[in-house]
């Protein structure tokens, strides 16, 4: 087969070739499949890789520097069985001198997946050799201490070094420039290119409660309007007690809807018997899009349909309200929580207060728990709408932000006590609390109920220290999302290069040419898929070798100038490639296949225009297609 200048090809035309020709290709690809040491359990320290020869200046063979496997790989990993040890590249095995005998060992020719290799006779008759003495990995360094934070890089194949042994500038004198402790080898399990299953399993029910709908033929879909579908009743209360009222004094029902506008999930809140206008309605939502906080369920929309008043708001899966988790439960929340409910409202109420506005939705039921113990506010503007007549006679906002104050003092009483509050077992849920909790919570909650703090700002004094504990806590969680997120995107990069060679590999045809799949850049693109996917041992079994898998893409991905060896099936081809070479064909393989999908069918013709002609007047009428002359009328004449 004849190739390209770009590659270096040797043919196998009767199973054999010399080692000089193996060595006039530069940094030969260490050969991915093991040896013989690699599956009977032995020692991986010694020569787990298979790797070709190289010749020297004089003519003497060599062993050719071993390729350092991937970060993700080590000794008796999870990843793989078959994984090799990671071993910087400056700590390997030097490689022999002049004077070592085996140097001068035979050479014996032997296949393994595929390709043909001259190796010493130790190596083809699976005889590990001798293990190499810690002390001859490193030069001598007494006065060389371990530093603490040196580490294996899980990112490249380097070292961490401390500032002031960084290889940029240089070594101190009489001091190795490695420690010489052993370096144990990372270890990454399949699991740790996936997320956390705490996160999986977290995230899997939320997708749960979002794709969650009832029948299509339910009778509750003629409660909302007709552009929401998928709908999800978000109410704990039974059929015989909807119409009952609700925490706002109206009749009110609850869903999870999508909307097929914009594709998203909301939550839908319906109020029955609700006297009010279009206007007041928009008046009291724009209002409330103003007011931004973490705290607060955003408010989308609200309008009048089917002789009803609806909102529609953010939908988070999974939430639920403090009533539904801490009333009437035989489990009261931790002190620490409590902390965080009056840190997390008290934080919303200093935008909503800022900002002269009244919360009014501070209540059990109103406050939503969404994961990572977030509280959210739901209910904004509803009660601007409802009760628009009796607000305007109020005079002034600062009663009822006093009021807000009021309102979280009960809640925080009524979630420590396991029960809802009135005014006749009033004494009887503050014992309970101060029995469950510690004199300074039960304080600062009679100090809210007995009015002495009445203001946001003399309510956030007592928080500060709660304020720091959730800022610690967030930031906690930011990182650890980060770090998955991080994880997730390197996922992404390899689907991205399994879908554009997924696009090119095996496509019967293009552009009505059905040997396009098989030809230039396409073949040594099959040639990379069998390197990467197809790989068999000495016994012809399957290697199923994820770190391998995973180190492949990654080095296509940042297009790596390491050289990598492409055999064809029947050993006739033999490509000496660069990741850098095959990262450039797969660009320009899938930059070809995009222009071909955009590219505008030769049938095609462009719409017919019609023929204007001028009329008296100046105006211009239309011809149609073929009206021209002798297209009009009888005889081609109009009537």
């Amino acid at each position: 087969m004849a190739t390209s200048n770009t590659y270096k090809a040797s043919q196998y035309g009767d199973g054999t070739t010399s080692s000089t020709g193996i060595a006039s290709a530069s940094r030969l690809y260490t050969s991915p499949v093991k040896s013989s040491n690699a599956h009977d359990g032995s020692n991986h320290s010694a020569a787990v890789y298979t790797s070709p020869l190289t010749t020297l200046a004089s003519g003497a063979p060599r062993r050719s520097s071993s390729l350092t496997s991937s970060p993700l790989l080590a000794t008796a990993s999870d990843l793989t069985s078959t994984a090799a040890p990671f071993v910087p590249q400056q700590l390997q095995r030097p490689a022999p001198s002049s004077a070592d005998p085996s140097e001068s060992a035979p050479l014996v020719q032997v296949t393994r997946g595929g390709c043909i290799f001259f190796v010493p006779e130790a190596d083809a008759t699976g005889v590990p050799p001798p293990p190499i003495p810690p002390s001859t990995l490193l030069p001598p360094s007494p006065s060389y201490e371990h530093p603490p934070h040196l580490h294996v890089d899980t990112h490249g194949d380097h070292l961490h070094y401390p500032s002031h042994y960084s290889p940029h500038v240089g070594h101190p004198p009489h001091s190795a420039p490695y420690p010489s402790s052993p370096i144990v080898a990372t270890r990454r399990s399949l699991a740790s290119l996936a997320l956390a299953p705490s996160i999986r399993r977290s995230l899997d029910a939320q997708h749960d409660e979002m794709v969650r709908q009832v029948d299509p033929g339910d009778e509750r879909y003629k409660e909302i309007p007709s552009q929401f579908v998928c709908m999800w009743p978000l109410d704990t209360t039974t059929s015989q007690h909807r119409n009952v009222a609700g925490s706002f004094g109206y009749p009110s029902h609850s869903y999870k809807v999508l909307s097929d506008t914009d594709g998203r999930t909301y939550a839908l809140r319906r109020i029955e018997n609700a006297r009010t206008t279009p206007t007041i309605v928009q008046q009291a939502v724009d209002m409330w899009k103003r007011v931004q906080h973490a705290a607060m369920v955003p408010l989308h929309r609200g309008f009048v349909s089917h002789g009803a008043l609806f909102f529609l708001c953010e939908y988070y899966p999974g939430a639920v309200s403090l009533h539904q988790k801490y009333i009437q439960q035989q489990h009261p929340p931790s002190e620490a929580f409590l902390w965080s409910v009056l840190t997390q409202v008290c934080g919303a109420l200093r935008v909503v207060h800022g900002a002269s506005l009244a919360c009014k939705s501070i209540h059990a039921k109103r406050l939503l728990i969404t994961s990572h113990d977030r509280i959210r506010i739901t209910g904004l503007g509803v009660l601007d709408v409802l009760e628009y007549d009796s607000l305007k006679s109020k005079p002034r906002v600062d009663g009822m932000q006093r009021e807000d104050i009021l309102a979280l003092g009960k809640v925080v009483l009524s979630v420590a006590s396991g029960r809802d509050w009135h005014m006749s077992i009033h004494q009887e849920m503050v014992e309970v609390m101060e029995s469950r909790y510690s004199p300074t919570l039960c304080a600062l909650v009679t100090s809210l109920l007995d009015q002495s703090i009445d203001t946001v700002a003399a309510l956030s004094m007592p928080l500060q220290d709660s304020v720091f504990a959730a800022l610690d806590a967030q930031s906690r969680v930011a990182d650890e999302s980060e770090l998955q997120l991080g994880a997730e995107y390197q996922n992404g990069r390899m689907l991205l290069l399994l879908m554009k060679l997924g696009l090119v590999n095996e496509r019967p045809e293009l552009l009505q040419d059905q040997s396009w799949a098989d030809t230039g850049d396409r073949y040594l693109l099959q040639l990379f898929r069998d390197y990467v996917f197809h790989q068999v041992d000495e016994l012809n079994r399957p290697v199923v070798d994820f770190g391998h898998v995973v180190d492949c893409l990654n080095k296509l991905d940042s297009a790596a100038p390491e050289k990598i060896l492409l055999s064809s099936r029947d050993g006739q081809s033999v490509l000496v490639v660069s990741y850098a070479e095959v990262h450039r064909c797969v660009q320009q393989t899938f930059t070809e296949l995009l222009t071909a999908a955009q590219r505008r069918p030769s049938y095609a013709t462009p719409a017919a225009k019609p023929v204007t002609q001028p009329t008296r007047g100046g105006a211009h009428r239309s011809i149609p297609r073929g009206s021209g002359r002798g297209g009009g009328g009888r005889n081609g004449r109009d009537y």
